[in-house]
């Protein structure tokens, strides 16, 4: 068999496997595109604003009771937002309220990191101004 036709040989099997792969890459593309008209949205708690919490910034954070627990970086009785539990039935309870300067924190914007019966999270505040970590023991 001449050069050529091995050579042409060679790119006609080189072209079939590459076509393989990119039917291959769409088909997996395809299948594993979920459709948009499988979503289900339910809206489950609304912020009313004032004591029960405002402006919430962070995700949330699930216990094993199904139990959320999260903060707002507004709302409170000092306005300077909330931790708070929303119970699998809907009813929000603020946990704390975070009243500003150097012992207590103001305005948290990050989930809350569950850890042997309490909660951790970070606000703005603290002895410099530039931020706090603080632990919420929960009762």
């Amino acid at each position: 068999m001449s050069k050529a036709k091995q050579h042409q040989n060679c790119l006609s099997g080189t072209a079939l496997r590459a076509a393989a792969m990119t039917f291959v890459v769409l088909w997996f593309g395809i299948v594993a595109i979920p459709s948009a008209q499988a979503q289900t949205f339910t809206l489950l708690y609304t912020f009313p604003g004032s004591a029960s919490g405002a402006e919430p910034l962070a995700g949330l954070t699930r216990d094993g009771k199904g139990n959320l627990y999260g903060t707002t970086n507004g709302g409170g009785g000092y306005g300077r937002g909330i931790a708070f539990k929303l119970s699998t039935t809907g009813l929000e309870s603020p946990l704390h309220q975070f009243k500003g300067g150097t012992s207590d924190g103001a305005h948290p914007s990050s989930t809350l990191l569950p850890q042997s019966g309490n909660l951790y999270g970070t606000s703005g505040g603290g002895v410099y101004g530039f931020g706090m970590v603080f632990e919420l023991t929960l009762k």
